[in-house]
Protein backbone atom coordinates (compact mmCIF):
# COMPACT_ATOMS: atom_id res chain seq x y z
CA UNK A 1 0.00 0.00 0.00
CA UNK A 2 1.27 3.43 -0.89
CA UNK A 3 1.28 5.74 2.12
CA UNK A 4 2.35 8.92 0.38
CA UNK A 5 0.73 10.68 -2.56
CA UNK A 6 2.13 10.60 -6.05
CA UNK A 7 3.11 13.81 -7.65
CA UNK A 8 0.95 14.71 -10.62
CA UNK A 9 1.62 12.22 -13.39
CA UNK A 10 1.12 13.00 -17.09
CA UNK A 11 0.47 10.24 -19.59
CA UNK A 12 -0.41 10.28 -23.26
CA UNK A 13 -2.50 7.19 -23.94
CA UNK A 14 -2.80 7.49 -27.70
CA UNK A 15 -2.02 4.90 -30.32
CA UNK A 16 0.73 6.19 -32.61
CA UNK A 17 0.99 9.36 -30.57
CA UNK A 18 4.30 11.10 -31.20
CA UNK A 19 4.35 12.78 -27.79
CA UNK A 20 6.44 11.33 -25.02
CA UNK A 21 5.21 10.44 -21.58
CA UNK A 22 6.37 12.53 -18.64
CA UNK A 23 6.71 10.32 -15.60
CA UNK A 24 6.73 11.26 -11.96
CA UNK A 25 10.16 10.78 -10.52
CA UNK A 26 8.86 9.36 -7.25
CA UNK A 27 6.83 6.47 -8.62
CA UNK A 28 7.95 3.74 -6.20
CA UNK A 29 6.28 0.98 -8.20
CA UNK A 30 8.11 1.87 -11.44
CA UNK A 31 5.00 0.81 -13.29
CA UNK A 32 5.24 3.45 -15.98
CA UNK A 33 8.65 3.11 -17.57
CA UNK A 34 7.85 3.03 -21.28
CA UNK A 35 7.86 6.32 -23.16
CA UNK A 36 6.79 5.01 -26.54
CA UNK A 37 3.28 3.90 -27.32
CA UNK A 38 4.55 0.67 -28.86
CA UNK A 39 6.54 -0.30 -25.77
CA UNK A 40 3.59 0.34 -23.47
CA UNK A 41 1.97 -2.83 -24.69
CA UNK A 42 4.84 -4.71 -23.02
CA UNK A 43 4.91 -2.63 -19.84
CA UNK A 44 4.54 -4.09 -16.37
CA UNK A 45 0.93 -2.95 -16.04
CA UNK A 46 -1.42 -5.71 -17.15
CA UNK A 47 -3.80 -3.43 -19.07
CA UNK A 48 -4.22 -1.62 -22.37
CA UNK A 49 -3.34 2.04 -22.14
CA UNK A 50 -5.08 3.56 -25.09
CA UNK A 51 -7.08 6.73 -24.58
CA UNK A 52 -7.72 9.53 -27.02
CA UNK A 53 -6.32 12.60 -25.32
CA UNK A 54 -3.64 13.77 -22.91
CA UNK A 55 -4.63 12.94 -19.36
CA UNK A 56 -3.42 14.40 -16.10
CA UNK A 57 -4.20 12.22 -13.11
CA UNK A 58 -3.86 13.67 -9.69
CA UNK A 59 -4.24 10.87 -7.17
CA UNK A 60 -4.12 11.42 -3.44
CA UNK A 61 -3.08 8.48 -1.24
CA UNK A 62 -3.62 6.19 -4.18
CA UNK A 63 -5.70 3.09 -3.47
CA UNK A 64 -7.07 2.25 -6.88
CA UNK A 65 -7.57 4.01 -10.13
CA UNK A 66 -9.75 2.80 -12.94
CA UNK A 67 -9.80 4.93 -16.04
CA UNK A 68 -12.14 4.35 -18.95
CA UNK A 69 -11.75 5.94 -22.36
CA UNK A 70 -14.55 4.56 -24.47
CA UNK A 71 -13.93 0.83 -24.61
CA UNK A 72 -10.55 1.08 -22.91
CA UNK A 73 -9.97 -0.12 -19.38
CA UNK A 74 -6.92 0.79 -17.31
CA UNK A 75 -6.31 -0.50 -13.82
CA UNK A 76 -3.23 1.03 -12.28
CA UNK A 77 -3.17 -0.79 -8.96
CA UNK A 78 -4.52 -4.20 -8.10
CA UNK A 79 -7.09 -3.29 -5.46
CA UNK A 80 -10.68 -4.05 -6.47
CA UNK A 81 -12.54 -1.05 -5.09
CA UNK A 82 -13.07 1.14 -8.13
CA UNK A 83 -15.97 2.73 -9.93
CA UNK A 84 -15.93 3.91 -13.51
CA UNK A 85 -18.50 5.43 -15.82
CA UNK A 86 -18.04 4.17 -19.38
CA UNK A 87 -17.26 6.94 -21.80
CA UNK A 88 -17.10 9.61 -19.12
CA UNK A 89 -14.00 11.50 -18.14
CA UNK A 90 -14.81 12.51 -14.57
CA UNK A 91 -14.67 9.58 -12.19
CA UNK A 92 -15.05 9.23 -8.47
CA UNK A 93 -13.14 6.18 -7.31
CA UNK A 94 -14.12 5.14 -3.79
CA UNK A 95 -12.64 7.71 -1.42
CA UNK A 96 -10.00 8.65 -3.96
CA UNK A 97 -10.43 11.89 -5.86
CA UNK A 98 -9.84 11.60 -9.58
CA UNK A 99 -9.39 14.49 -11.98
CA UNK A 100 -8.51 14.29 -15.63
CA UNK A 101 -7.46 17.50 -17.24
CA UNK A 102 -6.24 18.38 -20.70
CA UNK A 103 -2.90 20.03 -20.13
CA UNK A 104 -1.80 19.98 -23.76
CA UNK A 105 -4.62 19.56 -26.23
CA UNK A 106 -2.15 20.00 -29.07
CA UNK A 107 -1.10 16.43 -28.37
CA UNK A 108 -4.22 15.28 -30.21
CA UNK A 109 -2.69 16.63 -33.39
CA UNK A 110 0.09 14.08 -33.11
CA UNK A 111 -2.02 10.97 -32.95
CA UNK A 112 -3.82 8.89 -35.54
CA UNK A 113 -7.31 9.50 -34.12
CA UNK A 114 -8.16 12.52 -36.26
CA UNK A 115 -11.88 12.10 -35.68
CA UNK A 116 -11.68 11.70 -31.91
CA UNK A 117 -14.61 13.62 -30.43
CA UNK A 118 -12.80 13.93 -27.15
CA UNK A 119 -10.05 16.03 -28.70
CA UNK A 120 -12.56 18.73 -29.65
CA UNK A 121 -14.21 18.25 -26.27
CA UNK A 122 -11.04 19.14 -24.41
CA UNK A 123 -10.00 21.92 -26.76
CA UNK A 124 -13.31 23.74 -26.48
CA UNK A 125 -14.21 22.98 -22.92
CA UNK A 126 -10.87 23.53 -21.27
CA UNK A 127 -9.55 21.69 -18.29
CA UNK A 128 -12.02 19.34 -16.73
CA UNK A 129 -15.06 20.46 -18.73
CA UNK A 130 -17.90 18.06 -19.41
CA UNK A 131 -19.91 19.62 -22.19
CA UNK A 132 -23.64 19.02 -22.54
CA UNK A 133 -26.47 20.65 -24.47
CA UNK A 134 -29.95 19.40 -23.59
CA UNK A 135 -32.17 21.71 -25.63
CA UNK A 136 -32.24 21.39 -29.42
CA UNK A 137 -34.72 21.44 -32.29
CA UNK A 138 -34.64 20.27 -35.89
CA UNK A 139 -36.50 20.49 -39.18
CA UNK A 140 -39.55 18.47 -38.14
CA UNK A 141 -40.88 21.29 -35.98
CA UNK A 142 -41.10 23.57 -39.03
CA UNK A 143 -39.28 26.58 -37.57
CA UNK A 144 -35.83 25.00 -37.24
CA UNK A 145 -33.40 23.79 -39.88
CA UNK A 146 -31.17 20.74 -40.04
CA UNK A 147 -31.79 17.04 -39.62
CA UNK A 148 -31.34 15.26 -36.32
CA UNK A 149 -28.16 13.57 -37.50
CA UNK A 150 -26.67 16.94 -38.42
CA UNK A 151 -27.06 18.03 -34.81
CA UNK A 152 -25.44 14.85 -33.53
CA UNK A 153 -22.52 15.21 -35.94
CA UNK A 154 -22.15 18.85 -34.99
CA UNK A 155 -22.13 17.84 -31.35
CA UNK A 156 -19.26 15.47 -32.02
CA UNK A 157 -17.46 18.18 -33.97
CA UNK A 158 -17.61 20.73 -31.15
CA UNK A 159 -16.81 18.16 -28.51
CA UNK A 160 -20.10 17.68 -26.69
CA UNK A 161 -20.13 14.81 -24.25
CA UNK A 162 -23.94 14.61 -24.29
CA UNK A 163 -26.55 16.03 -26.65
CA UNK A 164 -30.24 16.10 -25.91
CA UNK A 165 -32.64 15.86 -28.84
CA UNK A 166 -35.76 17.63 -27.63
CA UNK A 167 -38.10 18.75 -30.37
CA UNK A 168 -41.52 20.26 -29.78
CA UNK A 169 -44.48 18.11 -28.91
CA UNK A 170 -47.25 18.21 -31.54
CA UNK A 171 -49.92 20.83 -31.05
CA UNK A 172 -52.82 19.58 -28.94
CA UNK A 173 -55.15 22.49 -28.26
CA UNK A 174 -55.40 24.11 -31.67
CA UNK A 175 -55.97 22.74 -35.15
CA UNK A 176 -52.61 22.99 -36.95
CA UNK A 177 -54.45 23.52 -40.25
CA UNK A 178 -56.09 26.68 -38.90
CA UNK A 179 -53.20 28.01 -36.80
CA UNK A 180 -49.88 29.65 -37.53
CA UNK A 181 -47.75 27.36 -39.69
CA UNK A 182 -44.43 25.84 -38.71
CA UNK A 183 -45.09 25.57 -34.97
CA UNK A 184 -44.43 21.91 -34.14
CA UNK A 185 -44.10 18.49 -35.71
CA UNK A 186 -47.33 16.89 -36.96
CA UNK A 187 -48.70 14.15 -34.71
CA UNK A 188 -47.98 11.50 -37.34
CA UNK A 189 -44.29 12.45 -37.23
CA UNK A 190 -43.91 11.79 -33.50
CA UNK A 191 -43.24 8.02 -33.72
CA UNK A 192 -40.83 8.58 -36.61
CA UNK A 193 -39.03 11.23 -34.56
CA UNK A 194 -38.64 8.85 -31.62
CA UNK A 195 -37.45 6.01 -33.84
CA UNK A 196 -34.86 8.21 -35.53
CA UNK A 197 -33.60 9.54 -32.19
CA UNK A 198 -33.05 6.08 -30.78
CA UNK A 199 -31.40 4.99 -34.00
CA UNK A 200 -28.91 7.85 -33.69
CA UNK A 201 -28.36 7.06 -30.03
CA UNK A 202 -27.22 3.57 -31.02
CA UNK A 203 -25.34 4.62 -34.15
CA UNK A 204 -23.15 7.15 -32.35
CA UNK A 205 -22.72 5.23 -29.14
CA UNK A 206 -19.11 5.57 -28.01
CA UNK A 207 -18.71 8.89 -29.82
CA UNK A 208 -21.31 11.00 -28.05
CA UNK A 209 -24.10 10.27 -25.59
CA UNK A 210 -27.38 10.98 -27.35
CA UNK A 211 -30.33 11.57 -25.04
CA UNK A 212 -33.84 11.27 -26.45
CA UNK A 213 -36.12 13.99 -25.22
CA UNK A 214 -39.20 16.04 -25.94
CA UNK A 215 -40.16 19.62 -25.22
CA UNK A 216 -43.66 19.01 -23.97
CA UNK A 217 -45.77 22.14 -23.82
CA UNK A 218 -47.90 22.50 -20.75
CA UNK A 219 -51.38 23.58 -21.80
CA UNK A 220 -53.99 23.82 -19.10
CA UNK A 221 -56.93 21.57 -19.90
CA UNK A 222 -54.87 19.21 -22.06
CA UNK A 223 -53.30 17.23 -19.23
CA UNK A 224 -54.68 13.87 -20.36
CA UNK A 225 -53.37 14.31 -23.89
CA UNK A 226 -49.97 15.44 -22.62
CA UNK A 227 -49.74 12.49 -20.27
CA UNK A 228 -50.58 10.11 -23.10
CA UNK A 229 -47.62 11.36 -25.16
CA UNK A 230 -45.21 11.50 -22.24
CA UNK A 231 -46.03 7.96 -21.17
CA UNK A 232 -46.12 6.44 -24.65
CA UNK A 233 -42.38 6.44 -25.33
CA UNK A 234 -39.21 5.60 -23.37
CA UNK A 235 -37.88 9.15 -23.18
CA UNK A 236 -34.64 9.98 -21.47
CA UNK A 237 -36.18 13.27 -20.38
CA UNK A 238 -39.12 15.57 -21.01
CA UNK A 239 -38.90 19.35 -20.80
CA UNK A 240 -41.91 21.17 -19.42
CA UNK A 241 -42.28 24.52 -21.15
CA UNK A 242 -44.99 27.14 -21.18
CA UNK A 243 -45.30 28.80 -24.56
CA UNK A 244 -49.06 29.18 -24.77
CA UNK A 245 -51.52 31.21 -22.76
CA UNK A 246 -54.69 29.89 -24.31
CA UNK A 247 -54.10 30.02 -28.06
CA UNK A 248 -51.54 32.84 -27.77
CA UNK A 249 -47.93 31.70 -28.10
CA UNK A 250 -46.10 34.37 -26.12
CA UNK A 251 -42.75 33.18 -27.50
CA UNK A 252 -43.65 33.53 -31.21
CA UNK A 253 -42.32 36.69 -32.88
CA UNK A 254 -45.33 36.63 -35.20
CA UNK A 255 -47.68 37.02 -32.25
CA UNK A 256 -46.18 39.96 -30.36
CA UNK A 257 -49.27 42.00 -31.23
CA UNK A 258 -50.96 39.91 -28.58
CA UNK A 259 -49.38 42.23 -26.01
CA UNK A 260 -51.26 45.21 -27.35
CA UNK A 261 -53.73 46.54 -24.80
CA UNK A 262 -52.81 43.84 -22.27
CA UNK A 263 -52.31 44.37 -18.56
CA UNK A 264 -48.74 43.09 -18.50
CA UNK A 265 -48.84 42.25 -14.83
CA UNK A 266 -51.90 40.08 -15.45
CA UNK A 267 -50.14 38.32 -18.33
CA UNK A 268 -47.15 37.59 -16.10
CA UNK A 269 -49.48 36.25 -13.41
CA UNK A 270 -51.12 33.89 -15.91
CA UNK A 271 -47.75 32.76 -17.19
CA UNK A 272 -46.17 31.98 -13.82
CA UNK A 273 -49.37 30.32 -12.64
CA UNK A 274 -49.08 28.00 -15.65
CA UNK A 275 -45.44 27.27 -14.83
CA UNK A 276 -46.40 26.26 -11.31
CA UNK A 277 -49.17 24.01 -12.62
CA UNK A 278 -46.79 22.43 -15.13
CA UNK A 279 -44.31 21.58 -12.38
CA UNK A 280 -47.06 19.99 -10.29
CA UNK A 281 -48.23 17.59 -13.02
CA UNK A 282 -45.34 15.16 -12.60
CA UNK A 283 -45.02 14.95 -16.39
CA UNK A 284 -41.68 16.69 -16.67
CA UNK A 285 -38.05 16.24 -15.70
CA UNK A 286 -37.26 19.92 -15.83
CA UNK A 287 -38.87 23.24 -16.63
CA UNK A 288 -37.55 24.96 -19.74
CA UNK A 289 -36.70 28.68 -20.05
CA UNK A 290 -38.69 29.40 -16.90
CA UNK A 291 -38.90 33.19 -17.39
CA UNK A 292 -39.25 33.20 -21.18
CA UNK A 293 -42.25 35.51 -20.80
CA UNK A 294 -39.67 38.35 -20.90
CA UNK A 295 -38.39 37.24 -24.32
CA UNK A 296 -39.56 40.21 -26.37
CA UNK A 297 -38.90 42.81 -23.70
CA UNK A 298 -42.51 43.27 -22.58
CA UNK A 299 -42.26 43.78 -18.84
CA UNK A 300 -44.77 45.07 -16.33
CA UNK A 301 -44.12 48.17 -14.29
CA UNK A 302 -44.55 46.27 -11.04
CA UNK A 303 -42.26 43.83 -9.27
CA UNK A 304 -42.60 40.20 -10.40
CA UNK A 305 -40.17 38.74 -7.86
CA UNK A 306 -42.92 37.04 -5.86
CA UNK A 307 -44.32 35.39 -9.01
CA UNK A 308 -40.92 34.14 -10.07
CA UNK A 309 -40.16 32.80 -6.61
CA UNK A 310 -43.55 31.09 -6.36
CA UNK A 311 -42.81 29.29 -9.64
CA UNK A 312 -39.41 28.20 -8.36
CA UNK A 313 -40.93 26.96 -5.12
CA UNK A 314 -43.39 24.89 -7.16
CA UNK A 315 -40.44 23.35 -9.01
CA UNK A 316 -38.77 22.61 -5.69
CA UNK A 317 -41.89 20.93 -4.31
CA UNK A 318 -42.15 18.81 -7.45
CA UNK A 319 -38.57 17.61 -7.06
CA UNK A 320 -37.66 18.45 -10.65
CA UNK A 321 -34.99 20.64 -12.24
CA UNK A 322 -34.86 23.76 -14.40
CA UNK A 323 -32.57 24.74 -17.24
CA UNK A 324 -30.36 27.70 -17.91
CA UNK A 325 -31.41 28.42 -21.49
CA UNK A 326 -28.69 30.46 -23.17
CA UNK A 327 -30.81 31.48 -26.16
CA UNK A 328 -32.09 34.55 -24.35
CA UNK A 329 -28.87 36.31 -25.26
CA UNK A 330 -29.98 36.46 -28.89
CA UNK A 331 -33.46 37.84 -28.12
CA UNK A 332 -34.67 41.33 -27.18
CA UNK A 333 -34.50 40.25 -23.55
CA UNK A 334 -30.69 40.20 -23.94
CA UNK A 335 -30.22 37.84 -21.01
CA UNK A 336 -30.48 34.14 -20.43
CA UNK A 337 -33.55 32.33 -19.14
CA UNK A 338 -33.69 32.62 -16.15
CA UNK A 339 -32.14 35.83 -14.88
CA UNK A 340 -29.19 35.89 -12.51
CA UNK A 341 -31.49 36.81 -9.63
CA UNK A 342 -33.59 33.73 -10.27
CA UNK A 343 -30.45 31.60 -10.57
CA UNK A 344 -29.35 32.78 -7.14
CA UNK A 345 -32.75 31.77 -5.78
CA UNK A 346 -32.46 28.39 -7.55
CA UNK A 347 -29.16 27.83 -5.78
CA UNK A 348 -30.64 28.82 -2.42
CA UNK A 349 -33.51 26.38 -2.90
CA UNK A 350 -31.21 23.55 -4.02
CA UNK A 351 -33.02 23.05 -7.32
CA UNK A 352 -31.01 20.98 -9.84
CA UNK A 353 -30.17 22.70 -13.08
CA UNK A 354 -29.11 21.74 -16.60
CA UNK A 355 -28.16 23.86 -19.60
CA UNK A 356 -29.21 24.14 -23.22
CA UNK A 357 -28.64 26.33 -26.24
CA UNK A 358 -32.18 25.94 -27.63
CA UNK A 359 -30.48 25.58 -30.99
CA UNK A 360 -32.71 25.73 -34.05
CA UNK A 361 -29.77 25.38 -36.43
CA UNK A 362 -26.87 22.92 -36.18
CA UNK A 363 -24.36 25.77 -36.21
CA UNK A 364 -25.99 27.21 -33.10
CA UNK A 365 -25.53 24.04 -31.09
CA UNK A 366 -23.67 24.97 -27.94
CA UNK A 367 -24.06 28.69 -28.61
CA UNK A 368 -23.44 30.84 -25.52
CA UNK A 369 -22.93 27.80 -23.30
CA UNK A 370 -19.44 28.97 -22.36
CA UNK A 371 -21.08 32.12 -21.02
CA UNK A 372 -23.76 30.02 -19.33
CA UNK A 373 -21.22 27.89 -17.49
CA UNK A 374 -19.24 30.96 -16.47
CA UNK A 375 -22.38 32.59 -15.07
CA UNK A 376 -23.31 29.46 -13.15
CA UNK A 377 -19.86 29.26 -11.61
CA UNK A 378 -20.05 32.93 -10.59
CA UNK A 379 -23.38 32.29 -8.90
CA UNK A 380 -21.99 29.23 -7.12
CA UNK A 381 -23.20 26.20 -9.05
CA UNK A 382 -20.79 23.30 -9.31
CA UNK A 383 -22.96 20.57 -10.85
CA UNK A 384 -25.31 20.10 -13.79
CA UNK A 385 -28.19 17.69 -14.21
CA UNK A 386 -28.10 15.03 -16.92
CA UNK A 387 -30.82 12.52 -17.72
CA UNK A 388 -31.24 9.00 -18.98
CA UNK A 389 -34.34 6.83 -18.79
CA UNK A 390 -36.15 9.61 -16.87
CA UNK A 391 -33.51 9.40 -14.13
CA UNK A 392 -31.46 12.42 -13.17
CA UNK A 393 -27.74 12.26 -12.54
CA UNK A 394 -25.62 15.19 -11.39
CA UNK A 395 -22.17 15.79 -12.87
CA UNK A 396 -19.45 18.24 -11.92
CA UNK A 397 -18.56 20.93 -14.41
Amino acid sequence: MLHQPFDTISYCYVTDCKNTVNLAENDPFKRFTCKSAAKKQRSTVNARFWAMFDVFLQVLCLRAVVFDAGDVFLQVLRLPSAVFDAGDVFLQVGVVGFRSLCRNSAACGGCSFKNCHRSGFWKQGGAGALLIDYHTHHARCGHAVGELEEYVKRGIEIGLHEIGLSDHMPLLHVDPADYYPEMAMPMEELPRYVEECFGLKEKYKGQINVRVGLEGDYIEGCEDAIHAIVSAYPWDYVIGSVHFLGTWDVTDFRQTAGWDGQDRMAVYERYYDAVGKAAATGFYDYIGHIDVIKRFGYKPDGDVTDMEDAALEAVKRAGIAIELNASGLRTPAAEMFPSRRMLERVLDLGIPLTIGSDAHHPERLGQYLDEARALLKEVGFRQLATFEGRKRRMIDF
